[in-house]
């Protein structure tokens, strides 16, 4: 017998026959096979080496200041090297490096790379292009940069932006812009 609220009602008969027809229904009700097929259960071939990787990176700004030196670099070339500190996204606190070379009649090119300063084994590697003038000596100047590589975490990094040179007698700062990847 069952409660169903109010009083007791009797759901079987002596032979137990309503009782199974009642369990038949209600697991006929439940949606067929309660069995999981292959394609509902998950598989890992080697557990010891999975791992799903989140996306990282995004929108990439930095800021470093710093010195320059500047010189010719041979017939028809000058080049610039810059060495500074500041701050960008995804690095923290880093150090730049920056060698810009312009040959007569060409773009400014040349590689540059930040560094964190907290784990110095992560670091971004780019190509820096554009104008027709070394920013430094001069009033600065806009450059566009593309990344090229990178270690540590960065070991995948891609991404482009622009960057703007502030030149000024006693060195030099710096903005970075656009996207990374990594």
């Amino acid at each position: 017998m069952f409660w169903n609220g109010e009083k007791r009602t009797k759901i079987s008969d002596s032979s137990g026959w309503g009782v199974g027809l009642l369990s038949a229904v209600a697991l006929a009700s439940c949606g067929g096979s309660q069995t999981p097929t292959a394609t509902q259960l998950p598989t890992v071939t080697n557990a010891a080496t999975a791992r799903i990787e989140p996306a990282h990176g995004g929108a990439f700004t930095a800021n470093y200041s710093g010195t320059y030196e500047y010189g010719p670099c041979g017939t028809d070339c000058e080049e610039s090297d810059f060495g500074g500190h500041g701050r960008a996204s995804f690095l923290g606190k880093s150090t730049e490096g920056v060698t810009l070379t312009l040959y007569a009649g060409h773009d400014v090119t040349g590689p540059a790379t930040l560094t964190s300063t907290r784990i110095p084994s992560n670091s971004v590697s780019f190509q820096l292009t554009g104008g027709q003038t070394l920013p430094c000596p001069g009033v600065g100047g806009t450059l566009s940069w593309t990344v090229t590589g990178g270690t540590g975490k960065f070991a995948q990094a891609t991404g482009s932006g622009t960057m703007t040179f502030k030149c000024v007698p006693s060195g030099y700062s710096d903005e970075w812009s656009g996207t990374l990847s990594f």
